[in-house]
């Protein structure tokens, strides 16, 4: 197995949620997203070098909902409205490690589809998450990545992550 990268930010100052003509970012509404989810998470990781088994609905389940840190308005959902019919083009999920309290805010599940890579929806999506640790008062975000994938672990680091052990 190859390595995980922790890695983390401080928030000095509220982000500004960058705008993408024609992209909504809306949060979960319910049962209905989690097939578009399900989709844009295929789409996402697919030709990554470390790949990932599919999933189905009750993946889904285990992995979000049945999480004692799940709220539905921590799951951003991107939609590309432009083409008339919206379809999902990139999530984030924000959760929290630790008592509820005491809680470390972690990015969890950000995927953004390949066609729109390099086009600001990772930003648009990151900057979405940090407003709302912004507003409950955290401002320490932290994630984990894997080694292999070069374009997270760079993305990341132009966003002002860096490795969370490091001295």
């Amino acid at each position: 197995m190859l390595p995980i990268r922790h890695l983390s930010r401080h928030l000095s100052e509220p982000p500004v949620v960058p705008v993408i003509t024609g992209v909504a970012v809306r949060n979960y509404a319910g049962t209905a997203d989690i097939a578009a989810w399900l989709d844009l998470r295929h789409r996402g990781f697919a030709a990554e070098r470390i790949p990932i088994r599919p999933w189905d609905a009750g993946d889904f389940q285990r992995e979000m909902i049945a999480k004692p840190w799940w709220k539905p308005e921590n799951l951003w959902l991107a939609e590309d409205r432009a083409a008339g019919a919206s379809r999902l083009v990139g999530a984030v999920t924000l959760a929290m490690r630790g008592s509820e309290s005491e809680g470390v805010p972690v990015v969890h599940w950000l995927m953004v589809a390949p066609e729109w890579r390099r086009r600001g929806m990772g930003r648009l999506l990151m900057t979405a998450l940090e407003m709302a640790c912004w507003e409950q008062g955290l401002r320490q975000v932290s994630l984990e990545t894997h080694i292999a994938w070069t374009a997270a672990n760079r993305f990341y680091e132009t966003l002002g992550y860096s490795d969370r052990f490091s001295a």
